[in-house]
């Protein structure tokens, strides 16, 4: 979000995924080990300053068209996480979302989108036996845990899912630096 505000993206103002993977053409992502998810302050959905370090990069995108949409099932997101991390789009607008502080969200979440967030893994809570979609957020390391929330798998296997994490899912077709 930091980096890729001179393409498009504007925080909570507006923005999506395909203005970060305009940025991604030019300047490689970077590992999480090389840039560690970090907020220095949270400023409408910007946070913090970027400092990516181009050197560093491992992938960049071909283009911003060339992108999978990914099947709406939790399968189909599943099978797109072991490749790499999806883009999702969900309903933040609501205290549940807003106020996350740990568990599993099955309830408390529209379906009305308006916020682009990442997908970054998968598993099953051991208390509950719930599923879910390890979700990282833009809004800084002090919001929900440690800036990731989890979210339920669709109890119907396909969209909306809750918050509508299984509405939009895509990635980009990323290739290797």
């Amino acid at each position: 979000m930091s980096c890729s505000q001179a393409y498009g993206n504007a925080g909570c103002g507006g923005g999506w995924y395909y203005w970060a993977w305009n940025y991604m053409m030019t300047n490689p992502q970077e590992t999480e080990a090389s840039y560690a998810y970090s907020s220095a302050s949270y400023n409408y959905g910007i946070t913090g300053t970027c400092k990516a370090n181009l050197s560093l990069g491992v992938v960049k995108t071909a283009s911003p068209t060339n992108y999978v949409k990914v099947g709406q099932t939790n399968a189909d997101i599943i099978s797109a996480i072991n490749l790499q991390p999806v883009s999702v789009a969900i309903d933040a607008s609501t205290t549940t979302f807003q106020s996350y502080t740990g568990g599993v969200i099955t309830s408390g979440c529209g379906t009305s989108i308006d916020h682009a967030v990442v997908a970054v893994g998968y598993g099953t809570d051991t208390t509950t036996g719930q599923a879910y979609f390890l979700i990282r957020n833009s809004w800084g390391t002090s919001w929900g845990l440690n800036g990731f929330v989890y979210i339920g798998q669709s109890a119907t296997g396909t969209a909306p899912g809750y918050c509508a994490v299984n509405t939009d899912p895509y990635y980009p077709n990323a290739i290797p630096v």
